[in-house]
Order: structure tokens, then sequence, then C-alpha cells
């Protein structure tokens, strides 16, 4: 059951404590006030419980210790007060920071509980404490009179042992927590030299945990609409210094980063490239995410274009445009982490170059090219600036289990180097996705993009990323010239994909393969807006003049 960063308040059911089969309840960053219900206690098959980032009070119920299950108790952000139960210590995934009037025994981060601090087991009446769980009988504790106290016939000599007793636990407590502080150092070193990050910057192992760098910003984590925090620094990058970016929302801490992909495993590695490395993930609330790596060389070196560039990413919401979770810059790495939700499967050219075509039949192929101009044209027209993708390929276009297509890497090169924006450029030329027009203006516009989605249909129809043999010219991509003539002359059969077995609509296939040329004219002020492009794959007319939207 995940239910945060939606902005409820009130509080806590206790009825939840019904749901026995539950295994996560994630409620953070929401308004919850009152106390925690002990009822969520009999949820035994509770694996992780998030109540972080509300405004809960009173002391953590007893009931928890009976989660054997639990793995996970996040309590971090709240007002809790009182002792913390003493089986919760040995919680590895038990977090309680930014909890002020917390108390508890061998708890290194914790004051030590005193007299006046009640447990959860006792109730204040008047000016004493009943322990309401041992005494059925509530009996006011009476102070005691000045003149009934004890006799003090040595007081002097006790008090001297007192004192002495007190210089001698004062010793040994500083030993203790100096030895706990070294053992931890040593053990947060230790891991730190243990992480694999494939990029190309070396940085210091030297640096403290993230672990004492966590916390959240009050004004961002209680407003926000995102179970994100915030970003972690310790040393001298800092594109977001100047705060108020209204970026909060999307910000993550690199502990939950390190958690989140088992520390960069080379496990979860999934591919790298010159300037990132991308591995997958899974968030505390159990999500699946995509993490991009970008060192510092790459990004760009002006703060304010690069905050302008991750605002860009906070805009974009679309269905068919892969979602931006969220961002981590970190100082001590020199790195920019992108948190992308994750799609499970692989992308169009992997598809359409197996050897079975992907398992893509006909109406998928439709659906595909009809959704990716749907995605397109919302980053031409849906936003408030126009948003020009430059690397629209089969590489980067992402199908799903349901084989819907979601456009990755939108808006990326608003956060990189030019150099960097250069060779993706490059290899995009290879592979005959850049508009002709670039290399005598030098510059995108959406028409280029235009010019890329033909080549895709172009891809949908051959069902291959590669050079298509079916071709007068093996020896090249797609040639404009040679697929006209085919469907001038009514043969598309010539250049269909033979996995398809003549299993498709011989008129589709005609209109889909005019507006691929209509799509990749030489020309861009030929080339059909994306509205456009959508309006005719919808109604299936077709017009290969000159667009009126030039």
């Amino acid at each position: 059951l995940q239910l945060c960063c939606n902005r409820l308040n009130g509080s806590i059911p206790a009825e939840l404590g019904n749901l026995k089969k539950l295994t996560v309840l994630a409620l953070q960053n929401n308004g919850f006030t009152g106390a925690i219900p002990a009822s969520l206690g009999k949820l035994t098959s509770l694996t992780r419980l998030d109540l972080s980032a509300n405004y809960l009070s009173g002391a953590i119920p007893q009931t928890l210790k009976n989660l054997k299950q639990l793995t996970v108790l996040d309590l971090r952000n709240n007002s809790l007060s009182g002792l913390v139960p003493q089986e919760l210590k040995d919680l590895q995934g038990f977090r309680y920071d930014n909890n002020s009037k917390l108390c508890g025994h061998n708890l290194s981060s914790l004051p030590r509980c005193n007299s006046s601090i009640p447990s959860e087991n006792q109730k204040t009446v008047g000016t004493g404490t009943v322990n309401i769980s041992s005494d059925p009988v509530a009996v006011p504790k009476i102070p005691e009179s000045p003149h009934l106290s004890p006799s003090c016939n040595n007081c002097s000599s006790s008090s001297s042992s007192r004192f002495k007793i007190g210089i001698v636990s004062a010793i040994i407590a500083v030993v203790f927590t100096a030895t706990v502080a070294i053992v931890s150092l040593v053990f947060a070193l230790y891991r730190r030299r243990k992480q694999k990050i494939s990029s190309g910057f070396e940085t210091s192992d030297s640096r403290l945990s993230t672990d004492q760098f966590y916390h959240y910003k009050d004004d961002f984590s209680r407003k926000c609409s995102s179970p994100l925090v915030l970003l972690e620094y310790s040393s001298d990058w800092d594109p977001l210094e100047d705060g108020g970016t209204g970026m909060g929302c999307f910000r993550f801490n690199l502990d939950e980063i390190e958690q989140a992909t088992n520390y960069f495993s080379d496990k979860n590695l999934l591919g790298k490239n010159g300037f990132s490395s991308v591995f997958k993930g899974v968030l505390r609330d159990g999500s699946p995410v995509v993490v991009k790596c970008i060192n510092k060389a790459s990004c760009k070196t002006h703060d304010i274009e690069f905050q302008e560039g991750l605002k860009t990413f906070m805009q974009i919401q679309h269905e068919n445009v892969v979602r931006l979770r969220g961002f981590c810059c970190s100082k001590a790495r020199a790195e920019c982490f992108l948190v992308y939700e994750h799609i499970d499967s692989r992308s169009l050219s992997q598809n359409l170059d197996s050897q079975s075509g992907g398992g893509l039949d006909w109406p998928t192929r439709v659906m595909i090219a009809h959704d990716v101009a749907k995605g397109i044209e919302y980053l031409h027209e849906g936003l408030a600036e126009p948003i020009v993708h430059q690397n629209i390929s089969a590489a980067n276009i992402l199908l799903d289990q349901e084989k819907k297509p979601h456009i990755s890497d939108c808006a990326l090169h608003r956060i990189l180097a030019d150099d960097i924006v250069y060779s993706i450029l490059k290899a995009s030329a290879a592979l005959g996705y850049l508009a002709p027009e670039y290399a005598t203006v030098g510059r995108l516009t959406i028409k280029s993009d235009a010019y890329a989605f033909g080549k895709v249909i172009f891809h949908l129809l051959t069902g291959t990323t590669k050079n298509n043999s079916n071709l007068d010219n093996s020896s090249s991509s797609l040639l404009y010239s040679s697929i006209k003539s085919l469907v001038e002359s009514g043969r598309v059969e010539e250049f269909m994909d033979p996995n398809l077995n003549g299993n498709y609509s011989v008129l589709e296939a005609t209109n889909m393969a005019k507006i691929a040329l209509a799509c990749t004219s030489e020309l861009a002020y030929e080339r059909p807006a994306m509205n456009t492009v959508v309006r005719q794959l919808e109604t299936g007319i077709i017009n290969l003049e000159t667009p009126d939207d030039c």
C-alpha cells in the first residue's frame, strides 16, 4: 500500500492493522498527525514501514517489536518522543533522524532516557508518573517532604563518592563514543572503496558517510508531491547552491541512490558510453528505476544553464515519454544522477533487429508509430517552450511489456557540455537520423525531429534498423528515392519486413511510407509538423504536397 506524497492529513487509521497480508506500507511525505497506531504491530507480514516526513507525535508503539519480518522502519522527520523500544535497535533499516524528543539506551545518536520522560506504558498524573502496565490502580507519586528526608550522617562522603563515580562514567562514555565513531568512519570508508562507478572521473574515498549529511529541508519535503529528498554535498561542486530553484521535489539523496543500485553494483549495470553509465535499481518504496550517472566533466559548466536544463526535465509529463523521477548532484563524486522510471523491456531497435522481429505484429507497429508521434508532438507543442529532442532513434524508444513506446533521453542535451552533444550528434548522423540541414546551418529544429521520426517509420516498415538488403542500394541507409519509387509503383511488399509474413494492410503500409517520405524530405520546410503527422496516422488521409504549416 503506497500512498506517499499525496498530501493526506489527519490521523493514520487504526484499521490498517487489519490488513494482515500487507507487506509494504508507505505513507511518507504526507501530513499525517497524531500517534502511530499500535494496531500496526499486527501486520506480521510487513517488511517495509515508511512513515517519514509527516507530523506524527507521541511514542513509538511497543507493538512494532512484534514485526519479525520487518527490514525497513523509517520514522524520520516527525515529532516523535519518548523511549525507543530496545528491540528496534538491531533493525538494520531503522531510521529515526530528526525526532528531537526521542531517547533510548545503547543508541549512539539519541540521548539516554531519564525518569522525567515517560515511556509508552506510562502516563503523567499530576506531578507524578504512574506505570499503567504493571499496576492496575493509578496512584499518584507523592513528592517527598523536606521534613521527611532520610538521615544524612555521612552526606559529604556520599557526595564525594557520587562525584568520583560521575567522573569515571563520563570517561567511559567519552571512550565508548569515540570508539563507535572511529569504527563507523572506518566502515564508511571501506564501503566507499567497494563502490564501482563506471565513469572517467576518479574521486577520493576519504569523506564521511552520506548518512551524516542526510536530512530533509522542511520547506521542500512538506510541500512536494514526490518522495525525494535533499541533495547530498561534501566538496566544491554545487550547481544548485543558490537555492530557491523550485526543484526540491525532484531531489534525491546520494545515500538513497547508492542503496537503490546496490552501491552501483556491476550486476545492476545496464550499459555505458563515453559520458555516462546506466544502472537499474529499486527505491525504498519498492518502485523500480533506472539511474543515469553523468560525470561533471560532461555537464554544462555554467550553473544557470545546468539549472535551466534540470527545470526542463521537470516539466515533461506524458504517457509516451520516459518520466524523470528525480536527480541528485554529488559534489564528492562530481557526478549528476538522473533517476527515471524503469521501462521493463527492450528498445525498439532491439526488438526489430531480433530474428523474430521482436514479436511486433502489424497492429503493434501502427500503434508504436502513432504513440511516438504523439510523444514528439507533446515535446513540440505541449509545453510553454518547445523542446527539440535532437536524438530521436529506434534505440531511444523503449517498449514496455505491452509494447507501448516511451521516448527516452528527452532534453538531455540541455545539461550536457557542448562537446558531448556534438559527439552524440555525430553518432546520430552515422545512423542516418540527423537531418541534412545541420551540416549547413549548424542547428536543429522541430523539423529535425520530424526527419528522425520518418527514419523510425522506415524501421517499422522494413523490420530492421540496419542496412536493408531489399532496397536497391544495400550498402547505405534507407534511401528516400528507393522508398519513393517503390511506393509510387505500388510495390511496398518489396521493402516490408519478412517477419510479418504478409500479415499487414497494404493501404496502411503505403500511407505510413508516404508519411515517412514527407518527414524525411531534404528540405526542412517541406516536412509536416508533428500534429499533422498524428492527424494523418489517425485518419489515413495523406498529403505529400508541401504542408500548409510551414
